[in-house]
C-alpha cells in the first residue's frame, strides 16, 4: 500500500493522471483478490471522471473489468446497465 499511495502523489492530480492511477490502483486490488470491497470503486471513478471530462481514456477498460466484477457477483444486471450505457453506439 505504501507503494501505491507513493505512486498516487507522483503521478499527481491533473484530469489525465487521476484516471490512470484510480484504474491501477483497482487492477492492483482486483490481483489481490479484493475485488468487491477495494476494486469497484475506483473502478466507478474512473467512468465518473469520464463523464464529467468528456475523457474516454480508460472507459473501456473500466467498464469491462467493472461488468466482470458485477457478474462475478451475481450482479448481472448490473453488467447489462454498464454494456448499454458505455459499450452502445
Amino acid at each position: 500500500m505504501a507503494f501505491l499511495t507513493q505512486y498516487r502523489s507522483l503521478r499527481g492530480s491533473d484530469t489525465q493522471s487521476v484516471p490512470e492511477v484510480e484504474y491501477n490502483f483497482a487492477r492492483i486490488f482486483h490481483q489481490l483478490g479484493r475485488t468487491l470491497l477495494l476494486c469497484g470503486q475506483p473502478l466507478r471513478n474512473v467512468l465518473e471522471l469520464a463523464e464529467k471530462n468528456n475523457d474516454d481514456l480508460f472507459t473501456k477498460e473500466a467498464t469491462y473489468n467493472l461488468s466482470l466484477i458485477f457478474v462475478f457477483t451475481g450482479a448481472t444486471h448490473l453488467a447489462n446497465a454498464l454494456y448499454c450505457r458505455w459499450f452502445s453506439i
